[in-house]
């Protein structure tokens, strides 16, 4: 028997975390799937404005996106849903045009392989831009165009292996490019880039990889039917990689370090030095959103009298992969005041709790489909500046970054609706980020689900006092950094 034994010892000086915004504002963490993609548990994110009110839109008007992004050993997948109210397309698509600008419906997105930031393309920036069109996946081929950086613009004969699934959704013939039979639906382009054409071998897991979109719209035959691009993050340039968002590949992380836990605060409405805000928007259960609504109007739908979705009892999370239930689609928005925290702690750990008392969906319904499906509700931080009262689907904040999610199950035939069943959220990152930036924690509730009836419905901090508990509350626990003094590693034994 051999007997190794190392001991070493080294002093340390310990600094507590500081989350600060070193990269990009926006920024999506986006899940691995060693097989089949599980979209409805991918990440999301949203972008753009609904142009509609009751059931009336603007020619042109801007369009909406709803991006899931998630990644495989083989490829980045990157699924673009939009609600496009008057779909046009191209009959017979230039395949020598500019990857960067289109004049018809289609996506653009930019990728940056080692997520420098470059002021210029460089070799490891690429775009690719996707025509929407009526074609099948195989079909689709001359729908698409990209480029390579060359360190000063784009190599536009660069032509990596890649491709693009599209889809659509409209009302009534003759649908695509003709007005005359009122609103569309909108549209759908999946890109599935193989890591091989970025140059990599694999998935590079755990790398910030930069990423942008660009949303092209026309709604008419005519030059002034073209609609103004909108993209992901504001302000994207089509050469300037370092205007583009982030795409870390892999689950969020956070450290807190080490600390030694002083104390624990409730936040919650009704308790004392609690500030909270709360509302939905988009539906509220009734499918009464987009264009069966008004997406800039904080009126609750229906209410009389009529008072904002703010002020309201319920908040409500949904969403699908069906453009045409886009009225049914709905977000919550959360903020908690973090005045009651002393100076200079550390934050520990933080969740939020909500619960749950519906859903939509018939529990005793024949068709499997047409019962409440299970729902994974992700936790977003979002920009500050919305008011309770005056939030809406177009005016809500954006998505900063994605930070995991709970699976909310469906209520069980016979159970009780009040007060409902708890769920939480780890909101560690998202609190501590706001401490140190001495700001409110905004956030987001919302779901990247495909299905029919995966809305849920929550209490809101508006609830009845006699179920004041089940208000959206954040405990949070901080204290004091620990000081490490040495590090010891312990004898290794072997025989």
């Amino acid at each position: 028997m051999q007997l190794w034994m190392l001991v070493c010892m080294f002093l340390l000086a310990f600094l507590p975390p500081a989350p600060v915004a070193t990269g990009p504002l926006r920024r999506v963490n986006a899940p691995f799937f060693s097989g089949t993609i599980d979209w409805n548990t991918s990440a999301i994110f949203w972008f753009g404005r609904v142009d509609v009110a009751n059931g009336v839109a603007p020619v042109p008007g801007r369009n909406y996106a709803d991006v899931r992004v998630a990644y495989t050993p083989a490829e980045l997948q990157v699924f673009v849903s939009v609600v496009d109210y008057y779909l046009w397309h191209e009959f017979a698509p230039d395949q020598s045009s500019n990857p960067t600008s289109y004049d018809h419906d289609g996506v653009a997105l930019y990728l940056d392989v080692n997520g420098d930031r470059s002021t210029a393309p460089a070799t490891d920036d690429y775009v690719f831009l996707a025509k929407w069109s009526l074609e099948n996946e195989q079909s689709s081929r001359p729908y698409q165009r990209q480029a390579r950086g060359n360190g000063a613009g784009w190599n536009n004969a660069w032509n990596g292996a890649w491709r693009h699934v599209p889809g659509a959704q409209w009302s009534c013939d003759p649908g695509p490019n003709d007005n005359a039979c009122g609103l569309d639906y909108g549209w759908a382009i999946t890109f599935r880039v193989p890591w091989s054409t970025l140059g990599l071998g694999g998935p590079p897991h755990g790398r910030l990889l930069g990423m942008g979109l660009q949303l092209f719209d026309r709604d008419d035959r005519v030059e002034s039917g073209i609609a103004p691009v909108q993209t992901w993050p504001e302000g994207v340039g089509s050469a300037r990689p370092a205007t583009w968002g982030g795409l870390w590949l892999g689950p969020p992380t956070y450290n807190a370090g080490l600390a030694r836990a002083e104390g624990t605060t409730t936040i919650r409405r009704g308790l004392a030095g609690s500030i909270v805000a709360d509302a939905g928007v988009g539906a509220d259960g009734a499918c009464n959103g987009g264009h069966e609504g008004n997406p800039d109007s904080p009126i609750k739908p229906g209410s009389n009298p009529p008072i904002a979705r703010g002020e309201d009892t319920s908040v409500w999370v949904a969403s699908q992969a069906a453009i045409t239930d886009f009225p049914c689609f709905a977000r919550t928005y959360l903020r908690f005041g973090l005045d009651q925290i002393p100076a200079g702690k550390v934050i520990i750990s933080a969740r939020l709790t909500m619960t749950h008392w519906s859903q939509s969906g018939d529990l005793n319904a024949a068709n499997p489909d047409d019962r409440p499906q299970p729902s994974f509700v992700q936790l977003f931080t979002v920009d500050p500046g919305w008011t309770e009262t005056g939030v809406t689907w177009n005016n809500g904040p954006l998505a900063r970054q994605n930070l995991g999610g709970v699976t909310i199950a469906p209520r069980r035939p016979g159970e009780p609706l009040f007060p409902g069943v708890a769920y939480s959220w780890d909101a560690t990152a998202a609190v501590a980020e706001a401490y140190v930036a001495g700001t409110p924690v905004d956030l987001a509730l919302y779901t990247a689900d495909t299905r029919m009836h995966s809305s849920k419905y929550l209490h809101a901090s508006e609830a009845g006092e006699f179920i004041a508990t089940a208000r959206p509350t954040l405990i949070i626990t901080w204290g004091v950094p620990v000081e490490v003094k040495s590090r010891v590693f312990l004898p290794h034994v072997s025989t």
